[in-house]
């Protein structure tokens, strides 16, 4: 089953810690080496925070409990900058968990700005502060936390660009969470701002198209309505032509979808209809080892690097132009868009710090051995749907160059 495994062609449009229950697949499944995956896991793991993560792998791997010293330095660097962090936002957290304060919010962001700052003394250096804890626990893997602090950066950030990044790590929590109703609603929100084109260049607006379709998978085979929407979405012609010219192996998902959806039948094109995609020679070698998902990973898209714009940097697969980083998927958005979005996040400000909403309780301070740098996750994964296809009575075989729907009788 190894050639049938696309590992490799999804963790480059992934952030990298969604290619986390990838891995998890694949090593359940045996399709590869058990060492070889936790090799991968840990070269994974050496570009996030979640350090207690990586010295289990270590011990399993090497079998012992001795862990590199290194690793236990950094760990305690990653404790005390958390915790830094954490005093620098702890003004705009203790607003926030005010159910009184937030009902003063409105959705004019320039009021809401200035009504922190007067009455509150909350500045732009603790709106930034927060989205910058938001991020270094999303490393650490605290993905509830995330959601909520993300959530509420949104509604105050008046900056297009940042809060398009902000966005889509929200995306990438509320699908590790598996809060599948939420991360369907941000999915559509990000959908709407990526289809206002207004992107720099059309290059840029496809790569987001196609990023959007990758991590849509792990929304659309979870949700109940999932793999009728995925149709609608992928059959769209300019969410198509992205899949033709930039990333063929969709539409094994898409096929996949029209086969298990009983409801898709209207919406199969004609009978003799067929797709052309660019050729693919990558498709003619099977991988025999782990080796192409560990190169793989390190094109994964990167939340944490820092630079000036803390810009998401990506690589959209071998064939796509270089050198594009998030700053360029949000150049040109409207203020319709931002106002919208706004709105729809003061609909619901007011509830939607719930603090961890793994626990139901608010986050407080604790000591560096009470934290747990860890990741956990369970869910259904892209993986997952095409061996488990492949497995079953039915078999999707990727043709040389293009893939033939057909009817269902």
């Amino acid at each position: 089953m190894v050639e049938y495994d696309l590992t490799p062609r999804m963790a480059p449009n992934l952030d990298k810690h969604l290619v986390f229950p990838l891995l998890e697949f694949l090593q359940e499944r045996q399709l590869y080496d058990d060492n070889h995956i936790l090799k991968a896991k840990i070269d994974l793991l050496n570009n996030t925070n979640m350090v207690d993560y990586a010295m289990d792998f270590h011990k399993t791997l090497y079998h012992t409990e001795d862990v590199p010293q290194d690793m236990v330095e950094r760990r305690d660097d990653v404790v005390a900058r958390l915790k830094s962090l954490e005093d620098a936002a702890a003004p705009l957290v203790a607003f926030l968990q005010n159910p009184a304060a937030v009902q003063e919010l409105r959705a004019d962001k320039h009021y809401n700005l200035q009504m922190l700052n007067d009455k509150y003394q909350i500045g732009a250096a603790q709106i930034e502060a927060l989205y910058q804890y938001a991020k270094f626990q999303f490393e650490c893997g605290n993905y509830s936390g995330v959601a909520d602090y993300l959530y509420q950066y949104r509604a105050l950030c008046t900056n297009s660009e940042r809060s398009l990044n902000a966005l889509w790590e929200n995306l990438a929590a509320e699908v590790l969470m598996q809060n599948w109703d939420i991360a369907l609603e941000e999915l559509n929100r990000l959908k709407e701002i990526i289809d206002s084109k207004n992107f720099s260049s059309p290059i840029n607006q496809v790569q987001s198209r196609i990023w959007l379709m990758h991590w849509s998978l792990f929304i659309f085979f979870n949700h109940d309505n999932g793999r009728t929407q995925i149709i609608d979405l992928f059959n769209q012609d300019k969410y198509l032509n992205a899949i033709q010219t930039s990333a063929p192996h969709l539409l094994r998902y898409l096929a996949t979808a029209f086969i298990v959806n009983k409801t898709s039948e209207g919406n199969l094109p004609d009978n003799d209809a067929t797709i052309s995609v660019k050729p693919d020679n990558r498709d003619s070698a099977p991988q025999e080892s782990p080796t192409l998902v560990a190169s793989a990973l390190e094109k994964t898209i990167d939340f944490a690097a820092s630079n000036e714009t803390d810009n998401i940097a990506g690589n959209l697969n071998n064939t796509a132009t270089s050198g594009t980083t998030e700053s360029d998927k949000s150049k040109g958005i409207t203020e319709t868009s931002e106002a919208k979005e706004t709105k729809n996040i003061y609909a619901t400000v007011d509830e939607r710090f719930k603090g961890n909403t793994q626990t139901g309780e608010t986050d407080e301070k604790s000591d560096s051995s009470s934290i747990t740098l860890r990741y956990g996750s369970s869910m259904v994964t892209p993986t997952n749907i095409f061996v488990q296809l492949l497995t079953s009575s039915h078999s999707i075989l990727p043709l040389n160059n293009k893939i033939a729907f057909n009817k269902l009788s």
